[in-house]
């Protein structure tokens, strides 16, 4: 596993820190990793002072294509305090780094949170043949 050995996967690194605005400075890790192939990156934010993970995403490179799905959780306790939409912008930036072409994700249709954010940041959301998911996609 590579920990913030490569710019793309280091978010560390940038100039701006809005989480800083939702907690204490200081007091929340940046982790960002790749340990596979097809991993573009994980990152996963964890409070310092509580001992407790407060969200994870990754963003996986679709296998013959230029091209990514993502995936996050953020901890029901840390949920609607802006965490998943500064996750999902770095991850975006990641994939922007890495010059993908598509990011996308399929996300449960009730999930009217998710797809606000989704939306907030780009994404176009698509009906699938499946009534209970609908696709997020954004054109990086």
């Amino acid at each position: 596993m590579q920990l913030g050995s490569d710019r793309a996967y280091d978010i560390l690194r940038t100039q701006h820190q809005p989480l800083d605005a939702i907690f204490a400075p200081k007091s929340i890790a940046v982790i960002s990793a790749s340990e596979r192939e097809n991993s573009v990156g994980r990152t996963v934010l964890w409070n310092l002072i509580s001992h407790e993970l407060l969200a994870i995403g990754r963003l996986s490179k679709l296998h013959g294509t230029n091209e990514a799905e993502f995936a996050m959780l953020v901890s029901d306790r840390y949920q609607c305090q802006g965490l998943g939409t500064e996750l999902l912008k770095r991850l975006l930036q990641v994939g922007r780094d890495e010059h993908l072409t598509l990011i996308s994700a399929e996300i449960l249709a009730e999930n009217s949170a998710m797809r606000r954010v989704c939306e907030k940041l780009g994404f176009r959301i698509h009906p699938t043949a499946e009534a209970s998911v609908v696709r997020a996609e954004i054109i990086t």
